[in-house]
């Protein structure tokens, strides 16, 4: 089965491309993804490992250029069957980049979510709900962290 990763953090492209060397389908695009093409000014937490990117261009703000999902997938040969994000609060600025592809391919998506240190204000979590649901997502199933499911949520 074909992989994507996309990775910002210098350190564990390091990884990933140490893991996947076993592999021979796996794709790696070194990019901190965003919902525009370009550069954005945000604050790191936690540099180097399990980067996190909060909003904000305040003391000690850092420019990084960024990439949509859609661009790094663009041209790709086969197509996504599942979603997987992990990417510390900015899960519904990656989904917003990410339109061509969830209309085209509507993978299955697993992220994780936590609204408490994500740095963004709760309403993007609605708003990125309001968008999965405008581009034909019918369900959502939350799940708390050990795996429990918790609610399957009809967004129609």
């Amino acid at each position: 089965m074909p992989v994507l990763c996309v990775e910002g953090d210098p350190q564990c492209v390091g990884l990933f491309k140490e893991n996947a060397a076993q592999y021979d389908r796996v794709e790696l695009f070194e990019s901190f993804l965003s919902d525009k093409e370009g550069i954005e000014t945000v604050q790191m937490d936690k540099e180097g490992w399990n980067t996190t990117l909060l909003p904000g261009s305040g003391e000690g703000g850092k420019t990084l250029q960024v990439r949509t999902l859609d661009s790094v997938t663009s041209g790709r040969s086969h197509p996504c069957g599942l979603l997987k994000l992990d990417v510390e609060g900015y899960e519904w600025k990656i989904l917003s980049g990410s339109r061509m592809l969830l209309e085209n391919d509507k993978p299955v998506i697993c992220l994780e979510y936590n609204i408490r240190h994500s740095g963004f204000p709760p309403e993007d979590f609605v708003r990125g709900i309001e968008n999965l649901r405008n581009l034909g997502y019918e369900h959502v199933m939350v799940y708390e962290s050990q795996g429990v499911l918790l609610s399957t949520i009809a967004l129609g």
